[in-house]
Parts: C-alpha cells; structure tokens; sequence
C-alpha cells in the first residue's frame, strides 16, 4: 500500500465511523421517543428476552424513508408479524385503515 491507499482507507474508516454514529443516534432517538416500549403493541422492552428492533412504518421495499418519522420501535413478534403490510380493513367499518400511526 502506498500513502494515496493509507489516506484513502483513514477517510473511509472516519466516514464509516461517522455513519454507524449517526445510525446509533437515530436508533437511540427512535427508543426514547417510544419510552422503550414496542409502538405497535406497548410491550415494554424491559420484559423482553430481546432488544426491540427499529422498523420501517412504510418499508424501505415500499419506498419508505430513513426519517424518523417513519421508524417506529417494534418487538421481534410484531416485527415480525407486520410484515411489509401498512394498511388492514377495520373489522367495524370495514374500511382500509393504515396499521400504524404514531404520528396523528
């Protein structure tokens, strides 16, 4: 490697480092937004075997963004569960309502 390598690979490393900064900021934003309980069910993360993840309200596969408007702090079962469905059918007026919406 020569130094045009070494400075090419300290910028990468510092880019990096900066990114998965950020990430873990968002993430940390997300979970104290939520009082660290699943925003789909209420669980409390503290009761969980798992650590609760960040999902996607409109999924990235439906062109849903990185804003933090539209993450939400799900446990691994309603995680899991959801899917990449963002709307059901109301079972009392039978109408197409969105899932989620934490944002009224």
């Amino acid at each position: 490697m020569n130094s045009s390598d070494d400075a090419h690979t300290d910028l990468f490393s510092i880019k990096l480092s900066s990114f998965l900064h950020e990430i873990r900021l968002e993430k940390k934003a997300v979970r104290e937004r939520a009082f660290f309980l699943c925003e789909y069910c209420y669980s409390p993360e503290r009761l969980s075997a798992n650590r609760f993840t960040v999902d996607h309200v409109i999924p990235r596969s439906l062109n849903g963004s990185d804003d933090l408007r539209n993450l939400a702090l799900a446990c691994r079962r309603c995680n899991e569960r959801r899917y990449n469905f963002v709307a059901g059918i109301d079972a009392e007026t039978q109408e197409v309502v969105p899932i989620f919406n934490h944002n009224p």
